[in-house]
Parts: structure tokens; C-alpha cells; sequence
């Protein structure tokens, strides 16, 4: 396993895609590209050390995901889009 991804203090992980999306980038190379929604954010949790409150604070009430569940998996979609991209790209598709 990675070691954890340090980031400035004042730096919130959840706003902040780039670092955000290098964490789910490093969370997928950890699990091979492999598993559920869940695993990948256990993952990204884990390599961000982000706290309980982090994981489970809502930024919408109408929205049943936390902030943590809705960014991540647009993190895991851009990256699904742009590995798609690339392989467009290199066989000129």
C-alpha cells in the first residue's frame, strides 16, 4: 500500500479536486483498478486521512451522498473520461 498523500493544513481535501482526483488516481493503482465505489473510497479516506466528520458531512440535505461520496465518484468519472480520452488519442479512434 501507498504511503498517505500529505496536503497543507489549511488545504480542505474535498474542495480541492486536483489533490482530490491524485487521490483516487493513487486509490485505483492501490486496488489495480479493481473493486466497488466503496473500496475505492475506504481507499481514498485512508490515503488522505480524512476524519469520520469529513467522510460523512453533508453539503446537500436533499442529496442522500456525503460531500466525500458525490466528489469522489466524479473524481473516478473524470478519470474514467480521460484514460478514454487517451486511448482515443494513441489508436486514433
Amino acid at each position: 500500500m501507498a504511503e498517505r498523500l500529505y496536503y497543507e493544513s489549511d488545504i480542505d481535501p474535498l474542495t480541492d479536486y486536483p489533490l482530490l482526483i491524485r487521490a483516487t488516481f493513487v486509490a485505483l493503482k492501490n486496488l489495480d483498478g479493481e473493486g466497488e465505489i466503496h473500496d475505492l473510497q475506504k481507499e481514498v479516506a485512508r490515503l488522505l486521512d480524512l476524519s469520520k466528520e469529513q467522510i460523512e458531512r453533508k453539503n446537500n440535505p436533499s442529496n442522500p451522498l456525503s460531500e466525500f461520496e458525490y466528489r469522489t465518484k466524479i473524481a473516478r468519472t473524470y478519470l474514467k473520461i480521460m484514460a478514454r480520452l487517451l486511448v482515443l488519442g494513441i489508436s486514433g479512434q
